[in-house]
Order: C-alpha cells, then sequence, then structure tokens
C-alpha cells in the first residue's frame, strides 16, 4: 500500500514535459460552472500560484471518486465509543497497519480496501474480525473468509459493551477499531451545475442530480445529459464500479475524446433520456433500485457488456481512425478469457481459498510462475479443473 506522500507526488512527477506546467494546476480542484449565453465552462484556477478565470468548451471530471466516505449508522454506536479505547473509521484514514498493535480489529466489508486492511492489521492486532454477507446473491456459495481473520455478519447494532451482529453473536473487548470499508459517495462539489439532491425514481430528471450514489441524467455513465447543457460538454469519468478499472477507464476516455472532435457523435437529448429510462427499467426488472445501487454493475459480463457498447459506438459513430489494435471490427475490445475469469470470479476464490484449506500448496501450484498473462490463464485454468474434481462435483 503506497504511502499517502507518495499518492501526492504522483502528479508532479508526471509533469516533466515542456511548456505543460502553464496548462497544469496541482492545487485544490477550481469550482467550475456552465455559462450559457457564452456556451462555456467558467472555472476559477490557480497556476503559477495566481488566481485567475478561464473559459473552457468541455470539461472532463476525471479525480476520481474515492474522497467523500459512505458512512452507514447504527444504533448504540455513541454509548460503545464512550466504553474504551474504542474508534470507528472509514478506510479512507486508514494509513497503516502499526497503530492497531494490541487492538482488536473488525472491518466492515467485502471489497479490495476491506481484504488489504484485514490481512495488514494481521500482523499487529490481536484479533480480526471480518464482516460481510457471506451468502451474497448470485454467487455458487460461501464467499471466503481471509486466513486468520473471523467472519461475522452484518452489524446489527452496538450496546454500552458490545457490537451485536444479525446472527445475535456480539464482540466485546475495551480496545476495538472499527473500519469501514463501505464505499465512498459519488459527489463533485466543484461542479456547481450538479445539484444534491433526493432522487425521486418515479420523476424524470432533466437536470444534472446526485443522491450520493446516483448522478442522472447521464449517458452511457459517462456523458452529462443535462437539458441545459451540450451532450458533449461534460464527461465524468470513472463512475461504473464492479468492473475493471484499466479498460474501462480507456474505453471511456476514447469515447470523451471521439465526443469532443466530432459534434454529433453523441445521440441527441430526447433519444439519451429515452434509453436512460429503458436502461433503469431493465434494473428495476432484476429487483435493483438504480437510484440507490448507483452505477453499480449487478450482473456477470455486464461490465464486459458496458465496454464493447462504448467501443461499438465508436465504430460505428465516429469517422475518426481508431488505434491499430482496435481497428478491425472483428476484434472484441475484452479477451474471451478475461470476460470467463471475471464472470466466474467468485467461484475462482472460493475454489483457490479450499486449495490452500487443502494443505496440497495450493498457493505455490496455482499461481503463476513466470508473471506473463499467459502463465496466469494456465494457472487459472489447471485451479478450475482442481476444483470441478475436488470441490463443485463432490
Amino acid at each position: 500500500m503506497a504511502h499517502s506522500a507518495q499518492i501526492a507526488a504522483i502528479p508532479a512527477s508526471q509533469n516533466k514535459h515542456p511548456n505543460t506546467n502553464k496548462f497544469v494546476s496541482l492545487l485544490p480542484t477550481p469550482p467550475a460552472a456552465w455559462n450559457d449565453s457564452a456556451q462555456a465552462w467558467d472555472v476559477d484556477f490557480v497556476s503559477g500560484g495566481k488566481k485567475s478565470e478561464g473559459t473552457f468548451d468541455h470539461l472532463v471530471v476525471a479525480n476520481g471518486h474515492y474522497a467523500y466516505p459512505k458512512i452507514p449508522t447504527w444504533e448504540g454506536t455513541g454509548e460503545w465509543l464512550e466504553g474504551g479505547e474504542r474508534e470507528v473509521l472509514h478506510s479512507l484514514w486508514y494509513r497503516g497497519a502499526e497503530q492497531l498493535r494490541g487492538k482488536t480489529v473488525l472491518v466492515v466489508g467485502f471489497g479490495a480496501s476491506g481484504w488489504d486492511i484485514v490481512r495488514h492489521s494481521q500482523e499487529y492486532a490481536d484479533e480480526v474480525y471480518h464482516s460481510y454477507d457471506a451468502y451474497a446473491p448470485g454467487t455458487p456459495g460461501k464467499l471466503p473468509a481471509i486466513p486468520g481473520a473471523i467472519w461475522k455478519p452484518r452489524i446489527s447494532h452496538f450496546t454500552p459493551s458490545s457490537i451485536v451482529f444479525t446472527d445475535g453473536s456480539t464482540l466485546s473487548s475495551e480496545k476495538v477499531t472499527v473500519f469501514l470499508a463501505t464505499g465512498y459517495e459519488n459527489l463533485i462539489p466543484f461542479l456547481r451545475d450538479l445539484s444534491y439532491a433526493p432522487i425521486d425514481p418515479k420523476v424524470p430528471v432533466r437536470s444534472l442530480t446526485t443522491n450520493g450514489s446516483y448522478i442522472t441524467p447521464i449517458h452511457a455513465d459517462l456523458f452529462a445529459a443535462d437539458a441545459s447543457i451540450p451532450t458533449n460538454r461534460l464527461a465524468v469519468v470513472g463512475l461504473p464500479w464492479y468492473t475493471a478499472v484499466g479498460g474501462t477507464s480507456y474505453i471511456q476516455g476514447l469515447a470523451v475524446g471521439h465526443a469532443i472532435a466530432e459534434e454529433g457523435f453523441l445521440p441527441g437529448l430526447e433519444e439519451i433520456w429515452r434509453e436512460l429510462e429503458e436502461k433503469e427499467r431493465r434494473v428495476r426488472e432484476q429487483g435493483k433500485e438504480p437510484t440507490k445501487i448507483g452505477h453499480n454493475f449487478i450482473n456477470p459480463g455486464d461490465a464486459e457488456a458496458y465496454q464493447d457498447s462504448l467501443l461499438l459506438s465508436i465504430r460505428s459513430r465516429s469517422s475518426i481512425a481508431l488505434p491499430s489494435w482496435l481497428s478491425d471490427p472483428n476484434t472484441p475490445y475484452i479477451e474471451d478469457w478475461r470476460r470467463y475469469w471475471r464472470a466466474n470470479g467468485v467461484k475462482l476464490g472460493i475454489t483457490y481459498a479450499k486449495a490452500v484449506e487443502s494443505g496440497l500448496g495450493g498457493e505455490k501450484r496455482f499461481t503463476s510462475e513466470t508473471g506473463t498473462q499467459e502463465d496466469w490463464v494456465r494457472a487459472m485454468e489447471e485451479l478450475e479443473r482442481w476444483g470441478e474434481e475436488n470441490v463443485w462435483n463432490q
């Protein structure tokens, strides 16, 4: 895990090309507002230590969505915090496991941050608990616990002395740190045209709004479809969740470039709104509410289908040549093996945990020896064969 100082140094390290400094501000993000009369963005920014104003035709929000933590609440938390050396922190404020020496640690959430904190804290903490839904909808079996951690279901509530879980079990200790690996809110505070307000699922939204989870109206989870802003003038990169970030970011960036370069690349607003309403209808038919789950993909293959749809739009609507490796219309954006393993990733994770538990050397047998893409595919295929013989068909 990189230290925060290392992260802060990255932008400066990328800014070494001649004549680029005057276009780059590494200070806090400037406020931006759409100027309808000028048909442009008014931006107050800082360059060279001096404040100034700028007018820009296009605005691309690509600063990440990991700054505003989503913090759940439970009954009794305040009284519990008063009962000893106890704290509840979002994973945003995790700065290393050394601070956890001699404590009991509870990590809430099954995402990457939750896994990392569980693994790191085991070296220092007295006990490590991991709270998540072990039998999540759509998974082929119980989600595997991290070796050395004690699984717990969701938190129900707190009492002055204990954390109570939904199965009735409790965690009682005087020295407890709870880390909430519970995600982030979709907020863009510097964007003055984005309202923060409740979203009524029954009422079509025509001006850019977020409820913290869902930003709408957005075309293709990328382009703002505000009635007062031309469709190619504002892009919000990185909204989709449960996806391979690198591949999604690349194809989104490519789509943004084409939208900026070609005025008619995007459909008209009426068509965009119809498509958005149809997309939300399909999500609701699957028992999900888009205004609550946000821009999350919910089915295996959804992320890859999204990436394919962006590439298909570029190929069908743009006259600008694509990079050579995407120029063949018969070449898919995502290789078949990536699609397969992403769709079966949870099952593969359960199989790997079983292989490690078996004592057969799963850590070495089913991992890449060379680190090449081909070797990782070989290792996953071998793990799948072992799982079918020893786990799933028993």
